[in-house]
């Protein structure tokens, strides 16, 4: 089975979560690889595929696509970046201080039209652990997962919620030629029966730390 996965979210979970299906199906090999474009199914190169995509791939009649789950990223700073910089109010305030992000084009991960953000500085890091270390630093604002910003043994502290926020649903996709693969359809039936927040954070870990963070929805 060769699966294909976008390191940007999935690596936070993926490994851990698909141990226990290797272990009870050890007569599966596994070619796992990291990907940041989406894969030509129709070369043969690969048998699953875990990532945001685009509606027009997902319209694909040779492509089956199925929802997993949804990251909704949400921008933190540190209690004590705050207390020194102090908390933006609106978009403008961001002008006075240092922004991290994903990509050059905007804080996000998957910007598909630039975002206009003016700031004191922009650091660009396209690993969301680098950021979340970044962000516990004190370096600066930047955009987390809300379970992983959870998982922070520093006080982090939501900027700009209801302004600035992605949210990117991640689908099971592979060619409809493997429709009636017994191995890729259980693989798709075990990752659904986990805990929705063990997709996105590894819970026990979430169960083991205290939370510091300011108490808030993920929307």
């Amino acid at each position: 089975m060769r699966l294909y996965y976008l390191t940007l979210y999935s690596s936070l979970w993926f490994m851990e979560a698909i141990t226990p299906f290797l272990n009870a199906n050890q007569q599966i090999s596994v070619d796992i690889k990291t990907l940041r474009e989406a894969p030509d199914f129709k070369a043969g190169e690969v048998d699953i595929d875990i990532r945001n995509v685009t509606p027009l791939f997902l319209n694909q009649e040779e492509i089956n696509a199925h929802y997993l789950t949804t990251y909704k990223f949400r921008l933190y700073a540190s209690q004590a970046y705050v207390e020194e910089k102090g908390i933006p109010q609106s978009i403008h305030d961001l002008d006075a201080h240092t922004l991290i992000s994903f990509t050059k084009d905007g804080l996000f991960p998957h910007t598909y039209e630039p975002q206009a953000i003016k700031c004191k500085q922009h650091l660009i890091i396209d690993c969301p652990l680098a950021i979340a270390n970044a962000v516990e630093n004190n370096v600066g604002i930047g955009p987390l997962l809300p379970h992983i910003a959870r998982l922070s043994q520093q006080s982090l502290v939501p900027i700009l919620h209801n302004q600035l926020r992605q949210s990117l649903n991640i689908y099971y996709t592979y060619p409809a030629s493997l429709t009636q693969n017994r191995m890729v359809q259980d693989f798709y039936n075990y990752l659904q029966s986990l805990p929705e927040d063990f997709l996105k954070g590894r819970t026990h870990l979430l169960a083991k730390r205290p939370q510091k963070i300011n108490p808030l929805s993920d929307f």
